[in-house]
């Protein structure tokens, strides 16, 4: 058997046949191993996140946490609680936190070597409080890229991890570290009162406690103020790369893909001129074109969006978005999009997505509920394509001059 010819789709479904016949305790590694072959060599290695904003000795970008903070979490960071525990803000960067050391961890509960990596870090916190000399040092705190304060409980819950983890569902700090396009991502700081310096970042799954303990020393016995670095040529060349996932489609036949879209958005009978490319500063590119649909003009936008992956093992997320002038989304065309295996969007999928944000308004806030808006078995790929709507909000504010 030509074992190249068997796609992701049918070593899903011979799995589950078989999953039956084995010992509970066996279930979870067959299901992995055949994940992992499913997806084959067309994974994104974690060796190919832009790590350009977390090179040893640069500063930690800002980060700022926003939500409900207990007691027992702010006591643990060292956080003020304000007057006998009241007026405590509900928020923190991490300069606020008492320690010497950080230990910030990245991931997304649907991650699978986020959820097998969080018994590794739940060791390395143990062997931190363990030793008088290193507990109050050294403080961890997670942060679930895209998740809601729902999802980063229930991981800590499903997981018995140790310290806080905090939400970040609108992609706010993934998004201030560089967007790197992998999770787990561990970043070790040494803090200096509010000068943060980086001394180690690490993308993807990690399995040896020892690995990370090492890290931590080192990050201990380093003189912060000495802690400065440049980003190895490689590293700046590549974050100007843009996109810097490779879509794997020349201009022409993007171009082909966007006009097809605006049809699909306006109707086939309307008539297209001409579809012209115009960059903006914040926005980047944006196709604009006028149609005429019997006699009435109608101003079109469409947005080709790139997105890198919150996971070690998943592609990149490209896909294409059409509003007009009134700021209604009009259309949503996938170009690559993947789901749970690495298995491509099915016609029922990009329908579903469809049926979920067409007629919406960009010029609004968008409410997502990962358990309601998300296509099956697509949950991290939905919260990109939603966060991408969401976005289109300052996108229609720089088109139109605001």
């Amino acid at each position: 058997m030509n074992m190249k010819k068997i796609t992701p789709t049918v070593l899903m479904l011979i799995s589950r046949f078989f999953i039956k016949k084995i010992p509970t305790a066996v279930k979870t590694v067959a299901i992995v191993a055949v994940v992992l072959f499913a997806q084959g060599g067309e994974c994104r290695a974690a060796s190919d996140a832009d790590m350009s904003k977390l090179q040893p000795g640069m500063p930690l970008p800002q980060l700022l946490i926003q939500q409900d903070i207990s007691r027992e979490q702010r006591d643990y960071l060292g956080l003020r609680s304000g007057f006998m525990g009241m007026f405590a803000a509900k928020e923190f960067e991490p300069a606020d936190v008492a320690a010497d050391v950080l230990v910030i961890e990245f991931f997304n509960i649907h991650c699978m070597s986020c959820q097998r990596q969080a018994p590794v870090m739940n060791e390395v916190f143990k062997r931190v409080n363990a030793r008088e000399a290193l507990r109050g040092r050294v403080r961890f705190f997670g942060i679930g890229v895209g998740n809601t304060e729902i999802e980063a409980d229930m991981f800590m819950r499903r997981y018995s991890v140790g310290f806080p983890l905090f939400a970040d569902p609108g992609f706010e700090n993934y998004d201030a570290i560089g967007e790197p396009g992998a999770t787990p991502l561990t970043i070790i700081v040494k803090k200096n009162g509010k000068d943060l310096r980086i001394v180690s970042a690490h993308a993807g799954l990690e399995r040896r406690a020892d690995f990370f303990m090492a890290k931590i020393r080192i990050a201990l016995g380093s003189d912060p103020t000495a802690l400065v670095a440049k980003p190895p040529e490689k590293q700046q060349e590549k974050a100007s790369l843009k996109p810097r996932i490779d879509l794997n489609m020349s201009e022409a036949a993007i171009e082909k893909r966007v006009l097809v879209s605006m049809h699909k958005a306006i109707g086939d009978d309307a008539v297209i001129e001409k579809v012209i490319k115009k960059t903006y500063p914040r926005s980047g590119d944006i196709y604009v074109a006028v149609a005429d649909q019997y006699g009435l003009a109608i101003q079109l936008y469409a947005q080709v969006v790139s997105r890198p992956p919150t996971c070690d093992v998943c592609h990149g997320v490209h896909f294409i978005l059409v509003f007009d002038s009134y700021g209604m989304l009009r259309y949503f065309e996938p170009l690559h999009l993947t789901k749970y295996g690495n298995v491509k969007w099915s016609t029922y999928d990009a329908d579903s997505m469809r049926r979920r944000i067409i007629g919406l308004d960009v010029r609004y806030p968008l409410n997502y509920d990962p358990a309601v808006d998300s296509v099956t078995m697509a949950t991290m790929t939905s919260s990109l394509i939603l966060n991408s709507v969401q976005r289109l909000q300052d996108v229609f504010s720089e088109i139109n001059g605001q």
